[in-house]
C-alpha cells in the first residue's frame, strides 16, 4: 500500500507510520489532490452497524506500526473501518477555510471522498441519534462557518458548536 499524504492526530501528533498499512484510510487519502488538507475521523463499525469510536484509539494510540496493524487486523474480524472526511482546510495548496461550510462540503463531494451527510433538521434526528448512542452533533451556523487552526491542532470553528450526548 502507498500512502499519499500524512496523518496527524487532533493534537498534531504525526500518525502516518501507524496508519500507512490501513487500506480504508489510504483509499480516501489517495483520492485527494496534492496540497489538500482535510479533517476527518477514523471510525470502527461493528457488524451490527454500531460505530465504536474508542476502538480506533486502540489501533492508533500505540508507538509501533506493526502493533497498530496487528490490532487493526484483529478488529477487522469484528467489523469494518471507515475514514469519514468532514471538512477541508486547503485544496491544491489554496486556503479554503475562509469559505462557508456548504462550499467546503461541496468541494469534498467533488473529490468523491466518504463524507458524513448533512442533517438539515437535527432536532428530528436527535432522539434516534441518542438511542443509537451517537457521541453528538456538530452544529454549524451557515452565516459564520469559517475554520482556522492553531499550531497545536486546536480548531477555531467560528459558527461550529459541539452538541454532545455523552461525556
Amino acid at each position: 500500500l502507498t500512502q499519499k499524504g500524512r496523518v496527524y492526530s487532533r493534537r498534531m501528533e504525526d500518525r502516518t507510520s501507524l496508519t500507512a498499512l490501513i487500506p480504508e484510510l489510504n483509499h480516501e487519502l489517495n483520492l485527494l489532490p496534492k496540497g489538500t488538507f482535510v479533517l476527518g475521523e477514523f471510525v470502527f463499525v461493528r457488524k451490527d452497524g454500531k460505530e465504536m469510536v474508542r476502538k480506533v484509539a486502540t489501533v492508533i494510540r500505540v508507538d509501533d506500526a506493526n502493533e497498530a496493524f496487528e490490532r487493526y487486523t484483529q478488529l477487522k474480524k469484528e467489523g469494518y473501518f471507515l475514514f469519514k472526511i468532514f471538512d477541508i482546510l486547503f485544496y491544491k495548496n489554496k486556503f479554503v477555510g475562509n469559505l462557508g461550510y456548504r462550499d467546503r462540503y461541496a468541494l469534498l463531494q467533488e473529490l468523491k471522498v466518504d463524507t458524513p451527510e448533512i442533517i438539515e433538521d437535527w432536532k428530528k434526528t436527535e432522539n434516534a441519534a441518542m438511542a443509537d448512542k451517537w457521541e453528538g452533533f456538530v452544529l454549524r451556523n451557515e452565516l459564520n462557518s469559517v475554520i482556522t487552526f492553531t499550531t497545536n491542532g486546536k480548531a477555531d470553528r467560528a459558527g461550529g458548536y459541539k452538541y454532545k450526548f455523552t461525556k
